[in-house]
């Protein structure tokens, strides 16, 4: 995989339905490809820090980040 290229692969499923058959609860997981770290989450709040945690968006140098991977 190149520096500068991430895939993500997000799953996404609901686990309670209520009696007007509305969905109550959704969550979902997300991998990064590069480094098959997986997270579980309930909002996408949870998925956006991952993703930039794990492509070093705020990082003093996102090019250091990246070689950590």
């Amino acid at each position: 995989m190149q520096g500068d290229t991430h895939s993500f692969i997000i799953r996404i499923w609901h686990e309670m339905v209520g009696d007007d058959g509305r969905v109550l609860a959704w969550r979902g997981s997300i991998d990064h490809v590069g480094s098959a770290r997986r997270i579980y989450f309930q909002d996408m709040e949870q998925v956006i820090r991952f993703i930039t945690e794990e492509v070093g968006i705020g990082a003093e140098d996102p090019a250091e980040r990246l070689e950590e991977g």
